[in-house]
């Protein structure tokens, strides 16, 4: 009786790994090197997702999103300094409007009327950008109208137009989305005011992912979007050995 008990226990444990391994959402057509991440759905329960690529790189499985600019990726801008007998210095650095805060601001120093200001971002390595957010003050004179983004594979800079608008309206606070498509490392943005005077603007974000060289999610083109990852998530190897759908999906199906 034992024996056939075990039996039992043993075929029911194979069909579950059978079937979840057969429905999983990252699972490769070959067989490929896997990384994963925990995650979180929105019932606040832990999720695993698994990233599988020939090299085994988490983000070659990332969609885009809206990035967290460093400060250290604004690299020139416009006017941060003015020196008419002495130096005035703006307390309102571009960096302020990558910040994530709609209370702080970019607000350049002065220049004469008509200047159109600007500011240039490294992304470090080769990005893709998608989106561009623009966030204005919302008083109206000092409102954006119009913006162009121009990229560049290298520095010094070989600048290419990538996009241009002017559909920005003026007089709101509210987040305005425009779409882009450009890849580059390094982005400059130059933004023009509807009276000439210099701008102040609250936010400017970026949706986009970094660039690995190949079509966005092709290594996995059905990652399970339910699952929500930290951008401090570590990566994790499957354990057991085990390929690495079978054994987040494994895990996915007993814990429900």
């Amino acid at each position: 009786m034992g024996s056939f008990v075990a039996l039992v226990a043993t075929f029911f444990l194979a069909s579950v790994t059978v079937y979840y391994a057969n429905s999983s959402p990252c699972k490769p057509p070959v067989e490929h090197v896997c990384s994963c991440k925990h995650g979180q759905l929105s019932t606040n329960e832990t999720c695993t997702v698994c990233a599988c690529s020939q090299d085994g790189n988490f983000r070659r499985c990332e969609t885009s999103r809206w990035m967290d600019i460093s400060s250290s990726w604004i690299v020139e801008e416009s006017s941060w300094y003015y020196c008419p007998w002495y130096c005035y210095f703006t307390p309102n650095k571009a960096l302020k409007a990558f910040d994530g805060n709609p209370s702080t601001y970019w607000e350049p120093m002065y220049r004469v009327s008509g200047y159109k200001h600007w500011v240039i971002l490294d992304f470090q390595t080769s990005h893709k950008i998608r989106i561009l957010s623009i966030t204005n003050h919302g008083g109206g004179s000092q409102d954006v109208v119009s913006f162009t983004v121009e990229s560049s594979p290298v520095s010094p800079y070989l600048w290419e137009m990538a996009h241009s608008s002017g559909a920005v309206v003026p007089g709101t606070s509210d987040p305005q989305e425009f779409k882009l498509d450009f890849v580059g490392r390094y982005m400059r943005l130059t933004v023009d005011t509807q009276s000439g005077v210099r701008p102040i603007i609250r936010e400017v974000g970026l949706f986009g992912t970094e660039d690995t060289g190949g079509a966005e999610g092709s290594t996995c083109p059905a990652l399970n979007t339910g699952c929500v990852i930290s951008d401090t998530a570590g990566e994790l190897s499957p354990p057991g050995g085990q390929s690495c759908y079978v054994t987040a999906d494994i895990h996915e199906g007993l814990r429900r």
